[in-house]
């Protein structure tokens, strides 16, 4: 017999935030420590008790490659990304404008199967991933009534975990909730990140120089954080359409193409813009 428990976090003063607004740091520093700590439970498994972790893994199955197999999406997808680029573009100063040429020369033969290329590296530093860090898969609870700073978070919806490098969430996570202040912010937070790794793996009894050191995440960051930038255009999409333009992910079930759901219109074009703009400025001056 197999048993689901679920919990009404709502009735335990846990709420979504406004996906129309960007999180601050106090926000996206609890969500980084619980990925931290999240992650590093796959580096600990896997180093003391081996057997028990392939058993885990077993039962992870890779969802978004499914999505990503879609005609339509593929179609939307890749003109969303160039689109995004020409918007950032103008009005970017020369130095910006000639990293945004030289990126579209390396994603012009397929944004989708540079992106397939990542998502099945072979790649051993892998962890369990939560997979869709966007804002409403958040919940927070507050002790002040301003709700500036959280005091407790719940992570939600597993549904696209996968095995990954620990960047995907980190990427994903930070692009999707980002304004440009906290951008600016992205070395703290890393460090937010990777000192509740490093603390976690030394209660379990690993050390984290030997299984996952920070040289190691930077490394990890130039490989795949450009997954991050390629899924903001669609991340954004979704994030600030109109609430009455919403896909309805039930929809699925009903047989609609995923790839017809990300054609939505943006209720808020500036801070789309704003927004994108703050993403692929620092994603190209950290990687190019």
């Amino acid at each position: 017999m197999e048993v689901i428990v679920l919990d009404d976090l709502r009735a335990q003063g846990y709420q979504i935030r406004d996906r129309m607004q960007t999180m601050n740091l106090d926000h996206l520093r609890l969500i980084l420590k619980e990925y931290g700590k999240f992650h590093a439970a796959s580096f600990a498994l896997r180093s003391q008790k081996k057997e028990e972790y392939k058993s885990i893994i077993a039962l992870v199955h890779d969802n978004t490659l499914k999505y990503l197999s879609d005609e339509n999406m593929v179609s939307n997808f890749e003109k969303g990304i160039f689109e995004a680029l020409d918007i950032v573009r103008d009005g970017s100063d020369q130095r910006l404008r000639r990293k945004i040429d030289l990126f579209k020369r390396v994603i012009e033969k397929g944004c989708i199967h540079l992106m397939l290329d990542l998502l099945n590296a072979d790649e051993p530093q892998t962890v369990i991933t939560h997979g869709d860090g966007w804002n409403n898969n958040f919940m927070f609870k507050y002790k002040d009534e301003n709700q500036l700073s959280p005091s407790e978070i719940r992570i939600i919806d597993f549904q696209l975990s996968a095995l990954r490098s620990p960047v995907f969430d980190i990427v994903h996570v930070i692009y999707a909730n980002s304004s440009k202040t906290e951008l600016d912010m992205f070395d703290e937070l890393l460090d937010t990140y990777y000192t509740a790794f490093s603390n976690f793996l030394r209660e379990a009894g690993c050390n984290p120089d030997e299984l996952f050191p920070f040289t190691d995440l930077m490394k990890h960051w130039e490989k795949y954080s450009i997954y991050g930038a390629l899924m903001i255009p669609m991340i954004l999409t979704f994030g600030l359409c109109d609430k009455s333009d919403a896909p309805d992910y039930d929809d699925f079930k009903e047989g609609q193409e995923p790839g017809s759901l990300i054609q939505m219109k943006i209720a808020d074009e500036n801070q789309f813009q704003e927004r994108l703009r703050a993403v692929f400025e620092h994603y190209l001056d950290s990687c190019y």
